[in-house]
């Protein structure tokens, strides 16, 4: 009877009871390990080899059970009949050894069946192979998803036998079932796009004479699906130089060629945006060196483009000290100047960023030339200068002849006024008091001439308040309020520096002058139930702030000229180079803030 398996070389034939002894003498001598139990399980017979495997003694393993030895690999016991086979059958499997001390190994178990019911078995040490074994799957399962994740695969090609074996990888690639595929030349043909096939001719005959090729072909899914694959096919030689076997691996590199054509695409539209920029620009390398210009900075700078690829950023750049802008991480923004082919300086505006190459920082500016608009504005800056200078001037005429007529009024229409009362009372004397009608007459005219000292008065004050120059910016605005609150019956709540040293005779009169101006349209237009007003000097400026609880309006209307009052603080304040805000909600008030520096 032969025996299969790892036992097979040790031939076996049912022993008899006449040879027995030898037989059991031979068993003994088999570098295998070898029992032989009776029907029940009971161990009558082992080798030195099996004694030396158990790592018990003769005595003490001949007085176990089978199932005391053997146990199958979940540790549950062994069922005598699932091992014990028909007469002529011999039955292989694996099962777990308890050797002595309690220790598990693996061991593959080959029994045969005797005529009288006794059990020969063979145990083979499997425990390295196992491991190996389970190595090796796990191996190959970190492969499977190695070539999943990279969607990748491999295939190996037997040249001799045409056989051939394909991973997990390479199906999935193919879009296809293993049962579905034909495992022939043939077969991997059909899987190629129509249109590559004389690429992939091409390349067998490149595999056939220098047994390695490389190509790239489109895989033709059987849903229709196209995939970009990367294969590479090496052939292996025997020791005689004779082909024997063919190894390929493949990798999907659809998402790659798609992200490259979008890249490409992406780059496409940037050269076609800055080459058609109006703005120049310059991509230069960590050193300065320039890398890339557009048209718009050849036209800006006079430069041909050859010649400004052999520059440094800073052989353009006169302003050194913005060197360091461009090494920033974080986007800049700076004017500066640069000279042009013919040594002319332009004042241009650079609006620059970092960005990560491969081989270090690059740096992207845009630059616009800015030299008539900084020439613009430099005219409008005198312009303004000019005018402040001009309306400052305007302001102190203004101021000049408002004393000038007040001096005048005063000398001569309150003289006037006061001689003509005078003469007035004298005639009021002389008439008697029987003339009734002319006695009226004369009152009338006395009253007249009362008010008429009554307005004199007032537009003195208005015109030149005596009061600011003989005592001071603090009872001026207290007198202010007094007449304000007299005429309008609406309070003032005020707090007022009382100390206004340093401050200029300007700024004296501005603040006066914004606060009767501020008055005056509370008065005419807010309909306020209160004021509130506060002047406070600081060190550096004084600040006046005018608020008030009336209808409000919208501060668009100070762009209409028919706003005179505010537009005239606007204008002291700015002669003054001060600070002017409003802020208005309608329906809840105003609120007018100022403030002047005390250098003015």
């Amino acid at each position: 009877m032969a025996v299969e398996g790892n036992a097979s070389k040790y031939a076996i034939t049912d022993a008899t009871d006449n040879n027995w002894i030898d037989y059991c003498s031979i068993l003994t001598q088999l570098p295998i390990a070898i029992f032989i139990c009776n029907p029940s399980g009971r161990l009558i017979m082992v080798n030195n080899e099996m004694i030396q495997l158990s790592g018990y003694t003769k005595d003490k393993i001949l007085k176990l059970h089978i199932n005391q030895l053997l146990k199958e690999t979940n540790n549950d016991t062994i069922d005598l009949k699932m091992i014990n086979p028909g007469n002529n059958m011999i039955a292989v499997t694996e099962k777990m050894l308890k050797k002595n001390g309690n220790k598990m190994i693996d061991v593959e178990l080959t029994t045969n069946k005797f005529k009288n019911g006794n059990l020969l078995g063979f145990l083979k040490d499997i425990t390295e192979s196992k491991k190996n074994r389970q190595q090796l799957f796990e191996n190959e399962q970190r492969l499977a998803r190695a070539e999943k994740m990279g969607k990748m695969g491999h295939g190996f090609y037997n040249i001799e036998n045409q056989s051939m074996i394909i991973s997990e990888g390479l199906y999935r690639i193919f879009g296809v079932k293993p049962e579905n595929f034909s495992h022939t030349i043939d077969g991997l043909i059909s899987t190629v796009h129509p249109d590559d096939h004389n690429i992939m001719y091409k390349a067998f005959g490149t595999l056939i004479t220098k047994s390695v090729a490389e190509v790239e072909l489109r895989i033709l899914q059987p849903l229709g699906i196209v995939r970009n694959v990367l294969f590479k096919t090496e052939i292996i030689k025997d020791k005689n130089n004779l082909q024997q076997n063919s190894f390929t691996t493949a990798i999907d590199i659809t998402e790659q060629k798609n992200t490259n054509a979008e890249k490409q695409l992406l780059l496409q539209r940037y050269e076609q945006t800055i080459n058609t920029a109006l703005a120049g620009f310059i991509l230069s390398d960590a050193k300065g060196n320039i890398l890339q210009v557009n048209p718009g900075y050849l036209k800006i700078s006079g430069y041909s483009k050859a010649e400004l690829l052999k520059k440094n950023i800073y052989d353009i750049e006169i302003n050194s000290g913005k060197k360091n802008k461009a090494r920033s991480n974080k986007p800049v923004r700076y004017e500066t100047k640069h000279r042009k082919k013919n040594n002319d300086i332009i004042e241009v505006e650079v609006s620059q960023s970092v960005m990560q190459g491969i081989e270090g920082s690059l740096t992207a500016s845009f630059i616009y030339d800015i030299t008539q608009k900084k020439k613009v504005q430099r005219q409008i800056e005198n312009h303004n200068k000019k005018l402040q200078q001009l309306t400052h001037h305007l302001q102190r005429i203004r101021e000049e002849e408002r004393r000038r007529i007040g001096r005048e009024i005063h000398d001569e229409l309150g003289q006037q006024l006061t001689a003509i009362k005078m003469d007035v009372a004298w005639i009021d004397k002389k008439i008697p008091e029987e003339e009734v009608l002319l006695k009226q007459k004369i009152s009338n005219i006395i009253t007249l001439l009362d008010g008429s000292n009554v307005s004199v008065r007032r537009i003195l004050h208005e015109l030149k308040p005596s009061i600011l120059d003989e005592y001071g910016l603090h009872d001026a605005i207290e007198h202010l309020i007094l007449q304000f609150t007299s005429n309008t019956g609406i309070p003032v709540n005020h707090s007022l520096s009382k100390n206004y040293t340093g401050l200029s005779k300007d700024t004296i009169t501005c603040l006066y002058r914004i606060t009767q101006e501020s008055l005056t349209n509370i008065a005419k237009y807010a309909k306020a139930k209160s004021v509130f007003l506060t002047i406070k000097k600081g060190r550096k400026n004084v600040t006046a702030l005018i608020e008030d609880d009336g209808i409000g309006f919208n501060p668009l209307v100070l762009e209409n000229n028919d706003t005179f009052g505010l537009i005239g603080i606007q204008e002291r304040v700015s002669v003054l180079e001060g600070i002017f805000n409003i802020k208005s909600i309608i329906g809840k008030g105003t609120t007018i803030k100022v403030v002047l520096p005390l250098k003015k």
